[in-house]
């Protein structure tokens, strides 16, 4: 699970919550979360600010107690 994924479900969002509030289709999102898309450096920075996470750690893996791969 990336630290994107899992902000955003820590969050209570769906991914088309995220993508409206940041102006990203949710099956980019999915992409994303999946390893299988990576957001150009402006949706980067619009995710990571939305999420409170930094640009550099978005699709890292997640570390945090009870995230699972």
């Amino acid at each position: 699970m990336t630290n994107l994924e899992f902000a955003r479900r820590s969050r209570g969002w769906t991914q088309d919550q995220l993508g409206k509030f940041v102006k990203i289709s949710p099956s980019f999102i999915a992409l994303c979360e999946q390893r299988r898309g990576i957001p150009n450096p402006d949706q980067r920075v619009r995710l990571a600010r939305a999420l409170d996470l930094s640009p550099d750690l978005l699709l890292n893996e997640a570390v945090a107690v009870g995230a699972t791969a």
